[in-house]
């Protein structure tokens, strides 16, 4: 009996040990495990709800999700947001993320301010190719007439999601060219660059409640793409040219004529280099780099090599990169964008997504959905996490660099919405660590990101 009774006073349960100890054990459980320990007694629920314990899971297991893509005002807020959850709530977000199981919750549209400014001209048609910029007032996008900007409407848990009040979004338009005038839209700063079908480019600050629009004509054709970093704002159109213009001087500083169609452009964060994504039609291209519009004369003149993707230094007014992996002929690069100063992204009509290394301007990673289907659009949380639309198949994949070489997950808005009218490519891509925004031909949709 003495011996019995010495061996049950020597016994130690679980809930004995020191927390310490008990938290280095749980760090060695799997996820499931935990939700097993739990709903043992109180003091175990609360030890598995650890902040400290659930930061070291998150790192152990989970794959990384910050924001979406660098290269915007954007990320540093996302980034504060996604930092600010507590890690048992990311790595629940991001076990719903890379799950393959459908939606319980189908995707919403959002809602428009439907009244157009204009009294005459042709009925709006509202058919275009939506792009989505987020930043840390709402999401962008673009119609066939103006920039819409809907704001944010904070919820509990820091989630933010959209308010769908028209009377809450805001339009920036020019009323001078009310029918198909925004060709692409780019924002830094509060400074709204728009480019327009009919050549020109219009600056504002939308910080001020009645801005002025400076508005310069540097090309002849369709502006494809826009971007802008402090005061240089970069435009590429289909007349083949690239202009480059300085706010504060409020003059041109060069207009590049590449002898190629141009499809995206991209400024460096830090170096005076751009990214100049071309149509790759042009057999032998010849650079022309004006001081003035075309029909003055030319500063300088050479020829370059074929290519889709090229990096052009405009201090030194030279292509300095020529970005090459296994260039086919026609098949056109056409989004670009820095991820930082040493990577650049890059997706085309091959239907590749590229991670270019700049220090060696060599492709150092290929995604490729193997849809056979061009890559118009992507968006990155500027780790490890890209996501990229497609033209064909309505798709949207998710993908993790660490593993390249199957998508995470593949989603298609037609089969989520049940509706044929959202079966249209996808034109534009941006996500928070809650929620994805896809623009399609008839708008753009709102979904949680981990679904």
């Amino acid at each position: 009996m003495e011996n019995g009774s010495s061996k049950s006073s020597q016994s130690v349960f679980l809930e004995d040990l020191p927390v310490e100890v008990l938290l280095r054990i749980f760090c060695f459980c799997e996820v499931a495990s935990l939700a097993s320990v739990a709903l043992v007694n109180r003091k175990l629920s609360a030890l598995c709800a650890d902040e400290l314990l659930w930061r070291k899971l998150l790192r152990k297991f989970f794959l990384p999700f910050r924001g979406p893509s660098i290269g915007s005002s954007s990320i540093e807020w996302v980034s504060t947001a996604w930092r600010s959850l507590p890690a048992k709530t990311q790595c629940h977000l991001i076990t719903r993320c890379k799950s393959k199981e459908t939606l319980s919750q189908q995707p919403t549209r959002l809602k428009f301010p439907l009244q157009s400014s204009r009294t005459s001209g042709p009925p709006r048609n509202r058919l275009c190719m939506h792009k989505v910029f987020v930043d840390d007032v709402g999401v962008w996008t673009s119609d066939a007439e103006a920039v819409v900007r809907l704001p944010w409407k904070l919820q509990p848990g820091f989630a933010q999601t959209l308010t769908t009040d028209p009377r809450r979004a805001q339009q920036f338009r020019r009323d001078d060219q009310p029918t198909w005038n925004v060709g692409d839209f780019a924002v830094s700063s509060r400074r709204l660059v728009t480019g327009h079908w009919d050549g020109s480019v219009s600056v504002r600050d939308v910080g001020q409640v009645n801005e002025e629009v400076l508005t310069i004509k540097p090309h002849i054709s369709d502006v494809h793409s826009v971007a802008v970093r402090d005061s240089l704002v970069v435009s590429g159109s289909r007349d083949h040219t690239v202009s480059l213009f300085d706010l504060e001087s409020v003059s041109s500083l060069a207009l590049i004529n590449v002898d190629d169609r141009l499809w995206s452009v991209a400024i460096h964060p830090v170096d005076p280099v751009i990214a100049l994504g071309t149509s790759g039609t042009a057999k032998k291209p010849v650079v022309r780099i004006f001081k003035e519009p075309v029909g003055s004369e030319a500063v300088k003149v050479f020829e370059v090599e074929p290519s889709n993707l090229r990096l052009y230094d405009f201090e030194k007014k030279s292509m300095v990169g020529n970005l090459d992996d296994g260039f086919k002929h026609g098949f056109g690069t056409l989004g670009t964008q820095f991820v930082d100063h040493q990577t650049l992204l890059s997706g085309g009509h091959d239907g590749i997504l590229r991670q270019w290394d700049l220090r060696t301007n060599e492709c150092a990673i290929e995604l490729d959905s193997d849809m056979d289907s061009a890559v118009y659009c992507f968006a990155s949380d500027g780790l490890y996490s890209l996501l990229s639309g497609h033209a064909n198949y309505n798709a949207v994949c998710y993908w993790d660099k660490r593993f390249p070489r199957y998508a995470v997950k593949t989603r298609s808005m037609a089969q989520e919405v049940g509706d044929t009218t959202a079966a249209s490519s996808v034109y534009g891509l941006a996500f928070t660590p809650f929620e994805l925004y896809i623009g399609l031909i008839d708008g753009v949709y709102k979904t949680p990101l981990c679904a």
